[in-house]
Protein backbone atom coordinates (compact mmCIF):
# COMPACT_ATOMS: atom_id res chain seq x y z
CA UNK A 1 0.00 0.00 0.00
CA UNK A 2 1.05 3.63 -0.37
CA UNK A 3 3.60 4.49 2.29
CA UNK A 4 4.80 7.67 3.98
CA UNK A 5 1.70 9.57 2.90
CA UNK A 6 2.67 9.46 -0.78
CA UNK A 7 -0.27 9.50 -3.18
CA UNK A 8 0.40 8.30 -6.71
CA UNK A 9 -2.47 8.11 -9.20
CA UNK A 10 -2.16 5.59 -12.02
CA UNK A 11 -2.07 7.13 -15.49
CA UNK A 12 -1.37 3.98 -17.47
CA UNK A 13 -4.53 1.85 -17.40
CA UNK A 14 -6.12 1.07 -20.75
CA UNK A 15 -9.80 1.87 -21.29
CA UNK A 16 -11.80 -0.82 -23.10
CA UNK A 17 -15.14 -0.03 -24.73
CA UNK A 18 -17.93 -2.46 -23.86
CA UNK A 19 -19.84 -1.25 -26.90
CA UNK A 20 -16.96 -2.13 -29.23
CA UNK A 21 -16.45 -5.53 -27.61
CA UNK A 22 -20.12 -6.29 -28.11
CA UNK A 23 -19.80 -5.20 -31.72
CA UNK A 24 -16.95 -7.64 -32.34
CA UNK A 25 -14.33 -4.95 -32.94
CA UNK A 26 -11.05 -6.80 -33.55
CA UNK A 27 -8.84 -3.87 -32.55
CA UNK A 28 -10.67 -3.57 -29.23
CA UNK A 29 -10.22 -7.30 -28.59
CA UNK A 30 -6.50 -6.95 -29.22
CA UNK A 31 -6.37 -4.01 -26.77
CA UNK A 32 -8.20 -6.17 -24.24
CA UNK A 33 -5.68 -8.99 -24.49
CA UNK A 34 -2.76 -6.58 -24.21
CA UNK A 35 -4.27 -4.99 -21.09
CA UNK A 36 -4.81 -8.37 -19.45
CA UNK A 37 -1.30 -9.57 -20.26
CA UNK A 38 0.27 -6.26 -19.19
CA UNK A 39 -1.14 -4.53 -16.12
CA UNK A 40 -3.79 -7.15 -15.42
CA UNK A 41 -6.26 -4.30 -14.84
CA UNK A 42 -8.27 -2.11 -17.19
CA UNK A 43 -11.15 0.36 -17.23
CA UNK A 44 -14.32 -0.90 -18.90
CA UNK A 45 -16.46 1.89 -20.36
CA UNK A 46 -20.10 1.02 -19.57
CA UNK A 47 -21.62 4.26 -20.86
CA UNK A 48 -23.21 2.48 -23.83
CA UNK A 49 -25.36 0.42 -21.42
CA UNK A 50 -27.73 2.81 -19.59
CA UNK A 51 -29.69 -0.10 -18.09
CA UNK A 52 -26.63 -1.48 -16.31
CA UNK A 53 -25.58 2.00 -15.15
CA UNK A 54 -29.07 2.54 -13.72
CA UNK A 55 -28.89 -0.81 -11.91
CA UNK A 56 -25.55 0.27 -10.47
CA UNK A 57 -27.06 3.48 -9.08
CA UNK A 58 -29.96 1.53 -7.64
CA UNK A 59 -27.56 -0.92 -6.03
CA UNK A 60 -25.76 1.93 -4.27
CA UNK A 61 -29.05 3.18 -2.83
CA UNK A 62 -29.92 -0.30 -1.59
CA UNK A 63 -26.44 -0.65 -0.06
CA UNK A 64 -26.85 2.56 1.93
CA UNK A 65 -30.22 1.47 3.29
CA UNK A 66 -28.85 -1.92 4.26
CA UNK A 67 -25.61 -0.84 5.91
CA UNK A 68 -27.35 1.96 7.87
CA UNK A 69 -29.16 -0.72 9.89
CA UNK A 70 -28.07 -1.58 13.46
CA UNK A 71 -25.37 -4.24 13.70
CA UNK A 72 -27.65 -6.73 15.49
CA UNK A 73 -30.08 -6.56 12.57
CA UNK A 74 -27.34 -7.14 9.99
CA UNK A 75 -25.88 -10.01 12.04
CA UNK A 76 -29.12 -11.91 11.45
CA UNK A 77 -27.84 -12.24 7.88
CA UNK A 78 -24.49 -13.80 8.90
CA UNK A 79 -24.05 -17.19 7.22
CA UNK A 80 -20.39 -18.08 7.92
CA UNK A 81 -19.87 -18.34 4.16
CA UNK A 82 -17.38 -16.80 1.76
CA UNK A 83 -20.06 -16.51 -0.92
CA UNK A 84 -23.25 -15.22 0.69
CA UNK A 85 -24.42 -13.43 3.78
CA UNK A 86 -23.27 -10.57 5.98
CA UNK A 87 -19.73 -10.21 7.37
CA UNK A 88 -19.05 -7.48 9.97
CA UNK A 89 -16.11 -5.09 10.24
CA UNK A 90 -12.96 -6.55 11.78
CA UNK A 91 -13.31 -10.15 10.59
CA UNK A 92 -10.08 -10.23 8.58
CA UNK A 93 -6.54 -8.85 9.02
CA UNK A 94 -6.20 -5.12 8.33
CA UNK A 95 -3.83 -3.28 6.02
CA UNK A 96 -1.56 -2.12 8.87
CA UNK A 97 0.21 -4.15 11.60
CA UNK A 98 -1.94 -5.09 14.59
CA UNK A 99 -5.17 -3.94 12.95
CA UNK A 100 -8.28 -5.63 11.58
CA UNK A 101 -10.03 -4.81 8.32
CA UNK A 102 -12.14 -1.68 8.07
CA UNK A 103 -15.08 -2.87 5.98
CA UNK A 104 -18.33 -4.80 6.23
CA UNK A 105 -19.83 -6.82 3.39
CA UNK A 106 -23.06 -8.29 2.12
CA UNK A 107 -22.58 -11.09 -0.39
CA UNK A 108 -24.99 -12.51 -2.95
CA UNK A 109 -24.21 -15.93 -4.44
CA UNK A 110 -25.32 -16.46 -8.01
CA UNK A 111 -25.20 -20.23 -7.47
CA UNK A 112 -27.39 -20.10 -4.36
CA UNK A 113 -29.91 -17.93 -6.18
CA UNK A 114 -30.13 -20.27 -9.18
CA UNK A 115 -30.77 -23.29 -6.99
CA UNK A 116 -33.37 -21.44 -4.90
CA UNK A 117 -31.44 -21.67 -1.64
CA UNK A 118 -33.24 -20.60 1.53
CA UNK A 119 -29.86 -19.61 3.00
CA UNK A 120 -29.90 -16.34 1.10
CA UNK A 121 -30.25 -13.41 3.48
CA UNK A 122 -33.68 -11.93 4.11
CA UNK A 123 -32.71 -8.58 2.58
CA UNK A 124 -31.57 -10.33 -0.61
CA UNK A 125 -34.62 -12.60 -0.86
CA UNK A 126 -36.97 -9.61 -0.70
CA UNK A 127 -35.14 -7.96 -3.61
CA UNK A 128 -33.74 -11.03 -5.32
CA UNK A 129 -35.01 -10.09 -8.78
CA UNK A 130 -33.15 -6.78 -8.61
CA UNK A 131 -29.93 -8.35 -7.36
CA UNK A 132 -30.13 -11.09 -9.96
CA UNK A 133 -30.85 -8.64 -12.80
CA UNK A 134 -27.62 -6.89 -11.88
CA UNK A 135 -25.54 -10.06 -11.57
CA UNK A 136 -27.06 -11.46 -14.78
CA UNK A 137 -25.84 -8.46 -16.75
CA UNK A 138 -22.38 -8.50 -15.16
CA UNK A 139 -22.12 -12.26 -15.74
CA UNK A 140 -22.92 -11.75 -19.43
CA UNK A 141 -20.18 -9.11 -19.69
CA UNK A 142 -17.73 -11.46 -17.97
CA UNK A 143 -18.52 -14.19 -20.48
CA UNK A 144 -18.09 -11.73 -23.35
CA UNK A 145 -14.63 -10.73 -22.12
CA UNK A 146 -13.63 -14.38 -21.70
CA UNK A 147 -14.89 -15.17 -25.20
CA UNK A 148 -12.88 -12.32 -26.74
CA UNK A 149 -9.73 -13.38 -24.85
CA UNK A 150 -10.18 -17.02 -25.90
CA UNK A 151 -10.54 -16.04 -29.54
CA UNK A 152 -7.49 -13.76 -29.46
CA UNK A 153 -5.45 -16.61 -27.97
CA UNK A 154 -6.76 -19.11 -30.52
CA UNK A 155 -8.32 -21.36 -27.87
CA UNK A 156 -10.91 -23.92 -28.97
CA UNK A 157 -13.39 -26.32 -27.38
CA UNK A 158 -13.00 -27.04 -23.69
CA UNK A 159 -9.83 -24.92 -23.56
CA UNK A 160 -11.82 -21.73 -24.08
CA UNK A 161 -12.12 -19.73 -20.86
CA UNK A 162 -15.89 -19.33 -21.05
CA UNK A 163 -16.38 -23.11 -21.10
CA UNK A 164 -15.56 -23.18 -17.39
CA UNK A 165 -18.37 -20.73 -16.63
CA UNK A 166 -21.42 -22.58 -17.92
CA UNK A 167 -24.41 -22.68 -15.55
CA UNK A 168 -24.25 -26.48 -15.53
CA UNK A 169 -20.88 -26.32 -13.73
CA UNK A 170 -20.15 -25.38 -10.10
CA UNK A 171 -19.59 -21.65 -9.69
CA UNK A 172 -18.45 -19.31 -6.94
CA UNK A 173 -19.51 -16.16 -8.79
CA UNK A 174 -20.42 -13.66 -6.09
CA UNK A 175 -21.73 -10.11 -5.87
CA UNK A 176 -19.92 -8.44 -2.97
CA UNK A 177 -21.20 -5.15 -1.55
CA UNK A 178 -18.53 -3.43 0.57
CA UNK A 179 -18.97 -0.58 3.03
CA UNK A 180 -16.13 1.20 4.82
CA UNK A 181 -17.63 3.00 7.87
CA UNK A 182 -16.07 6.28 8.95
CA UNK A 183 -13.88 6.17 12.05
CA UNK A 184 -13.15 8.73 14.75
CA UNK A 185 -10.28 10.82 13.39
CA UNK A 186 -9.32 11.87 16.94
CA UNK A 187 -8.11 8.36 17.80
CA UNK A 188 -5.84 5.86 16.09
CA UNK A 189 -8.06 3.43 14.14
CA UNK A 190 -7.98 -0.26 14.97
CA UNK A 191 -9.86 -1.20 11.80
CA UNK A 192 -8.00 -0.13 8.67
CA UNK A 193 -8.70 -0.72 4.99
CA UNK A 194 -8.32 -3.97 3.13
CA UNK A 195 -5.31 -6.31 3.23
CA UNK A 196 -3.33 -6.35 -0.03
CA UNK A 197 -4.28 -9.42 -2.05
CA UNK A 198 -4.88 -10.98 -5.44
CA UNK A 199 -8.35 -12.13 -6.48
CA UNK A 200 -9.02 -15.87 -6.64
CA UNK A 201 -11.29 -15.65 -9.66
CA UNK A 202 -11.39 -15.34 -13.42
CA UNK A 203 -12.34 -11.67 -13.52
CA UNK A 204 -13.40 -9.15 -10.90
CA UNK A 205 -15.50 -6.15 -11.92
CA UNK A 206 -15.16 -3.33 -9.41
CA UNK A 207 -17.80 -0.61 -9.60
CA UNK A 208 -17.03 2.29 -7.28
CA UNK A 209 -17.63 6.01 -7.13
CA UNK A 210 -15.11 6.65 -4.36
CA UNK A 211 -11.33 6.74 -4.15
CA UNK A 212 -9.46 4.02 -2.29
CA UNK A 213 -8.56 1.19 -4.67
CA UNK A 214 -4.84 0.74 -5.29
CA UNK A 215 -2.88 -1.58 -7.58
CA UNK A 216 0.74 -2.61 -7.71
CA UNK A 217 1.75 -1.22 -11.10
CA UNK A 218 3.43 -3.77 -13.34
CA UNK A 219 5.27 -0.91 -15.05
CA UNK A 220 6.52 1.15 -12.10
CA UNK A 221 6.52 -1.38 -9.26
CA UNK A 222 4.70 1.19 -7.09
CA UNK A 223 1.33 1.19 -5.34
CA UNK A 224 -0.90 3.50 -7.36
CA UNK A 225 -4.45 4.72 -6.78
CA UNK A 226 -7.05 4.16 -9.47
CA UNK A 227 -9.34 7.05 -10.29
CA UNK A 228 -13.05 6.15 -9.95
CA UNK A 229 -14.68 7.16 -13.23
CA UNK A 230 -18.41 7.67 -13.85
CA UNK A 231 -19.99 4.79 -15.81
CA UNK A 232 -16.72 2.82 -15.80
CA UNK A 233 -15.87 -0.45 -14.10
CA UNK A 234 -12.36 -1.43 -13.08
CA UNK A 235 -11.67 -5.01 -14.18
CA UNK A 236 -9.02 -7.18 -12.52
CA UNK A 237 -7.63 -10.37 -14.05
CA UNK A 238 -7.83 -13.00 -11.32
CA UNK A 239 -5.58 -15.88 -10.36
CA UNK A 240 -7.60 -18.40 -12.39
CA UNK A 241 -6.83 -16.72 -15.70
CA UNK A 242 -3.24 -15.97 -14.76
CA UNK A 243 -2.55 -19.67 -14.16
CA UNK A 244 -4.76 -20.97 -16.98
Amino acid sequence: MAANGSIIVSKTLTTISLDRLRGGDETESQKLLAACQGQGFFYLDLSSDPELCALWEGMLARMKTYFDQPLDVKMQDARNSDNYGYIPVGTEVGSKPETKDGYETLKFSRREYLKGSTDLTTSVRFQSDYFFSYTKQVHAITLLILERLSSELGLTGSLRFESDHEDSKPSLSTLVLLHYPKHDEATAPTNVGHLKHTDVSSLTMVLTQQWGLQIMSAETGRWEFLEPRPKHAIVNVGDFLITA
